[in-house]
């Protein structure tokens, strides 16, 4: 009668039969003939396991573990079952490699919280082998749910192992299976941190950052100790652990000591450095802590060494609160700071501390327009640029004020910042320009001017006619000025400029009317019926200043033999004013073409019978100017 077996197939039964014959006929196993592949093998294995036949299963496990021990961890396609009841099975005598491949493989492909692979790899916790013991630690690591307490006691038990490599792997696994606050996983670590080598404390360290109850004094007071490791992957470790067991806010001293480390020649202990302080500051945003490690930062941005420099330019960029008036305050000082190396970082720093257009930040850039050495007043129009006019348009009205200083170079260090912070025809530049073109400050008059210049759009009616005005101006530079700035956005003969001079010809003040005069000479348009109108009727001027300048701005308007000119002489030649009538005599020899025109000589003869003598001389000396320029002498 048959015997059922049904979780073994008919093939599998018929290998383990031969292979029993083959034992009883030669009087031992033939071992060639297990498999060459897991799943062989593993077959035979849990047939033998079904049948007691220990013997092959010992056989089965030992050339398993000696497949998975020849081929990579990835590449096994033995099954976590079968590995872990060769790790499990008592008595089975592997080579130590093949025991440690066998964990490393069971460690990375059970599933966390399988209590029974856990059980196998603490079996090997106790191993006569120190590197079997070290992966041991390793898979309880892998596998151990966190918090299980017998996972626990064997990896506290193993960080007292005599071999140091084991100890770490202990020390290491503790810190992802041990629960926040076990007391005494937290008393195992504090011991070694302050005992042990190198890479001992480095383990403890960065074990006690997951294990420590946040906020426990005594292991932060470790920690801090630590910082001052004389080996730097230590330090590390140290810096990466603190921010996780501080609690709530770190204490101003704390702060202080990490942002120390930013001097660290050790370049990996300055970058975890930077990131502690980003850490450890963005929960105490605002309070003085805070504050104290912004300093801290900020002042080692002028450190003699460029590495510590630039660390601490990283740590503020995470540290620093935009728009912190404190922390934009000590940027500040930096930007002014001689060493051109330390306002370029100060610079880069201004980005992380200032919001677009920040008031306060732009009201302290534009004080260091004023700094007298010239390098420093480019830096801060620089860090104008960056900071940008912004919403209110602070910066543009911070700059703008500097046009008032004194100093011609403070004012025109503003005017460039205002160049760089705006584009052509920003509405709130132009007007802040414009409202000081009537500033008592000759200088300042002339920097809006220049100003207006470069920014103003094209024809802005309300720009000519605050430029025009200037044209009157008591100042010969601020005249000229202004007649080059309205060139460069409106075309000759622009009737608002025209306008304004206009106006002017009529004010109460001769010396006024003559500046008008000369103006619409530059302004208005060659031969404008307009504008020789109203020149030609300065000819009657009591003011002989007036009336010489108007004879020039005639000539230039008109030309010489323009209808029109001739005209407005003729009519003040009959002037009842001797002194007119004089005038447009001595206009009349400007005005001959060489030419047959006789009007020139008629207007010259009709004064010979003048009543007064003066004016009958005139007339004389005018006909012979005439006479000669009409026959090109």
């Amino acid at each position: 009668e048959g015997v059922p077996l049904p979780t073994i197939k008919a093939s599998v039964v018929s290998r383990v039969i031969d292979l029993c014959e083959r034992r009883v006929r030669d009087g031992q196993w033939d071992v060639k003939r297990l498999g060459s592949e897991e799943a062989e093998v593993e077959a035979l294995l849990w047939a033998a396991d079904y049948l007691g036949i220990e013997r092959l299963l010992g056989l089965c496990m030992a050339k398993v573990a000696a497949l998975v021990a020849n081929k990579n961890p990835s590449e096994v396609k033995a099954s976590v079952r079968s590995v872990r009841r060769l790790l499990q099975l008592r008595g089975l005598r592997l080579p130590p490699e093949h025991v440690e491949a066998s964990l490393t493989s069971l460690g990375l492909r059970a599933e966390r919280g399988d209590l029974d692979a856990l059980e196998a790899a603490c079996r090997h916790l106790t191993h006569k082998v120190p590197t079997v013991r070290s992966m041991a630690a390793v898979a309880v690591r892998r596998i151990a749910p966190r918090g299980h307490c017998g996972a626990v006691e064997a990896l506290c038990g193993c960080v007292k192992d005599s071999d140091p490599t084991v100890q770490r792997a202990a020390v290491e696994s503790l810190c992802h299976v041990a629960e926040r606050g076990h007391e005494r996983t937290t008393m195992v670590l504090a011991k070694r941190l302050s005992g042990g080598d190198a890479l001992m404390r480095r383990s403890a360290a960065k074990a006690l950052g997951h294990v420590a109850t946040q906020g426990n004094e005594r292991c932060i007071t470790l920690l801090r100790k630590t910082l001052q490791d004389s080996e730097a992957q230590v330090r590390v470790a140290a810096l990466e652990s603190l921010p996780l067991i501080l609690g709530t806010e770190a204490t101003a001293q704390l702060l202080s000591e990490v942002a120390a480390s930013l001097e660290d020649p050790d370049e990996a202990v300055r970058q975890t450095t930077v990131k502690t302080l980003g850490l450890m500051v963005v929960h105490g945003q605002g309070n003085d802590a805070a504050a104290a490690a912004v300093e801290a930062i900020c002042v080692r941005l002028e450190h003699r060494f460029w590495w510590v420099a630039r660390s601490a330019l990283k740590a503020l960029g995470l540290v620093a609160t935009k728009g912190d008036p404190r922390t934009i305050h000590s940027v500040v000082q930096r930007l002014s700071n001689p060493d051109r190396k330390i306002r370029e970082l100060a610079l880069q720093a201004f980005a992380f501390v200032a919001s677009d257009g920040e008031k306060y930040a732009a009201e302290a850039l534009a004080q260091l327009l004023e700094h007298k050495d010239e390098q420093i007043r480019r830096c801060s129009v620089q860090a104008l640029t960056k900071l940008g006019p912004g919403e209110g348009r602070s910066a543009i009205a911070a700059c703008a004020s500097r046009l008032e200083h004194a100093q011609e170079r403070i004012r025109q260090t503003a005017a460039q910042a205002i160049e760089a912070l705006v584009e052509q025809g920003d509405a709130r530049a132009v007007a802040e320009a414009s409202a000081r073109l009537k500033h008592r400050a000759v200088g300042t008059r002339l920097a809006a001017l220049g100003l207006l210049g470069r920014l103003a759009a094209r024809g802005d009616p309300k720009i000519v006619q605050a430029v025009s005005r200037r044209l009157v101006d008591r100042f010969p530079a601020v005249r000229r000025s202004a007649l080059q700035t309205l060139g460069k956005f409106t075309n000759r003969g622009d009737p608002r400029a025209v306008g304004v001079l206009v106006a002017y010809m009529g004010y109460p003040k001769a010396r006024v009317r003559r500046r008008a005069v000369v103006a619409l000479g530059h302004v208005a348009s060659y031969r404008s019926k307009r504008a020789i109108a109203l020149v030609g009727a300065r000819l009657r001027h009591a003011d002989v200043n007036v009336r010489m300048t108007a004879i020039d701005v005639l000539v230039k308007l008109g030309g010489k033999g323009s209808d029109q000119v001739l005209t407005c002489l003729r009519s003040c030649l009959g002037h009842k004013n001797v002194e007119v009538r004089l005038s447009a005599l001595q206009a009349l020899p400007c005005l001959t073409t060489p030419s047959r025109d006789g009007r020139p000589l008629a207007l010259a003869r009709s004064r010979l019978r003048d009543d007064e003598v003066v004016v009958r001389c005139a007339a004389l000396v005018a006909l012979t100017a005439v006479a000669a320029a009409a026959v090109g002498e």
